[in-house]
């Protein structure tokens, strides 16, 4: 996560991801959680943790590498692009909106349950040669 800012919001429970490229900031949505967000913290190992006003801490990767979903409910939003693997395991939900897997990339979806939101403002789309694998 060399070179990324994290932050969050305390009500809605949104983490978001910012990178500085090309003289200027972009900022996309990591994951819309149920989460009271009162720190993040960073280990010696560049592990990154997101701490629940609740007292419970959650590590997390990057985006694009592989990112085991650690909550019970999760969200999953964005793009996976070619060569990326995107790996989601929650215990109880997965909801997935706004999410397009690129020619190449590959998702495993691991939940009890695995819901696709599609209507005009959430598109969920995959394409040719790319791999979804839902798993319960």
């Amino acid at each position: 996560m060399n070179g990324i800012y994290v932050y969050g919001d305390y009500c809605s429970g949104n983490i978001w991801f910012a990178e500085f490229q090309g003289g200027s900031w972009s900022a996309s949505l990591w994951k819309d959680t149920d989460l009271n967000i009162s720190s993040f913290g960073e280990d010696e190992d560049g592990n990154v943790y997101v701490v629940d006003l609740n007292g419970a801490i959650y590590r997390f990767d990057s985006p694009s590498a592989r990112n085991d979903c650690s909550l019970a409910d999760e969200t999953v939003q964005g793009q996976v692009y070619d060569t990326e693997e995107y790996v989601c395991i929650a215990s109880k939900t997965i909801t997935v909106k706004d999410f397009t897997v690129w020619s190449g990339g590959s998702v495993i979806l691991r939940a009890p349950v695995v819901r696709f939101l599609a209507d005009p403002q959430n598109q969920v789309s995959i394409e040719a040669n790319a791999t979804l694998r839902v798993m319960h």
